[in-house]
C-alpha cells in the first residue's frame, strides 16, 4: 500500500513539471513546452555592481529579450538577499537600509532558470543621483566635419562625492565618443550616446544620435557616371 502511495505521489509531481498522463501501468512522460522564449535578461543603466545611499530609492530596470515580445511574457520576480540592507518592491524599487551588501535577483516568471542580478552595496556618501546633458537628441550627416561635443549641464547633487563620468556609444560605427564627449561620426543610422557616474549609484543621461546619408555623395556618383558616358559617346564618334 505505501509503494502505490508513494507511486502516486511521484506520479502527481512528475504530471505538473514534465506532463505526466498515465494509462492503466504504463505512463507517458512530455516535456512541457514554455508559452515564449526567454532569452536574456539584463539590467538598464547599471552594470553587475550598484551602490546606494542610505535612505535613498533607486529603481531597477529589467529588460528581458522574449520571443514573443510580449508584456506578460516580460514579467519578472525581484527578490533581495538581505532584506535588512536593501529592500525591493514587486516593481523593482530598491531602498538602502543600513550600510552593508545584498544582492538583488530578477527571474522570469515563465522560465525561473532566466535571472539577473546585481550586487548592491548601501553606503553613506552622497551619490551622483542626476546627468543632465545639453541635448537628448541629435541629428547629423555622414560628411559632418565640425567638432560636436555633448556638454554636461548639471551634475547633481552638487555636493556628491565622486563626480567623474564615463562616456560610451551602443554603435561605435555609427557614432563613437571620447572621454570629453566629443562625437566621431561614422556610417548612418541611429546610436545612443551614454554618460554614466563613476560612483556606481546608476545615475546616467543619453542622446540618440541620428546620421543621415549625404544625398549629394549620390549625386556626385551619377555626375561622375554621366560623364563617362559622355566620354565614351565622343570616342564612338
Amino acid at each position: 500500500m505505501k509503494k502505490l502511495k508513494k507511486a502516486a505521489v511521484l506520479t502527481l509531481i512528475a504530471s505538473l513539471v514534465f506532463g505526466v498522463t498515465a494509462q492503466g501501468n504504463k505512463a507517458t512522460i512530455t516535456a512541457k513546452k514554455l508559452p515564449a522564449n526567454v532569452r536574456t535578461i539584463k539590467f538598464k543603466g547599471t552594470g553587475k555592481r550598484l551602490k546606494l545611499q542610505k535612505g535613498k530609492k533607486y529603481q531597477l530596470k529589467p529588460v528581458v529579450s522574449v520571443t514573443p515580445n510580449k508584456k506578460k511574457y516580460r514579467t519578472v520576480k525581484f527578490t533581495s538577499s538581505n532584506k535588512k540592507v536593501v529592500s525591493v518592491s514587486k516593481k523593482g524599487l530598491l531602498k538602502g537600509l543600513k550600510k552593508g551588501t545584498a544582492t538583488i535577483r530578477a527571474v522570469s516568471k515563465i522560465n525561473p532558470k532566466k535571472k539577473a542580478s546585481i550586487r548592491v552595496t548601501v553606503t553613506q556618501d552622497v551619490l551622483v543621483s542626476k546627468i543632465v546633458l545639453d541635448r537628448t537628441k541629435l541629428t547629423v550627416s555622414e560628411t559632418e566635419e565640425d567638432d560636436i561635443v555633448l556638454a554636461v549641464k548639471q551634475i547633481l547633487p552638487k555636493n556628491a562625492k565622486n563626480k567623474d563620468l564615463t562616456w560610451e556609444s551602443d554603435d561605435e560605427d555609427v557614432v563613437d565618443v571620447d572621454d570629453d564627449g566629443e562625437l566621431s561620426i561614422g556610417d548612418p543610422g541611429t546610436a545612443t550616446i551614454y554618460v554614466t557616474a563613476d560612483d556606481e549609484g546608476g545615475a546616467y543621461a543619453t542622446c540618440e544620435v541620428t546620421v543621415t546619408e549625404d544625398t549629394s555623395l549620390s549625386d556626385d556618383d551619377d555626375d561622375d557616371d554621366d560623364d563617362d558616358d559622355d566620354d565614351d559617346e565622343e570616342d564612338s564618334e
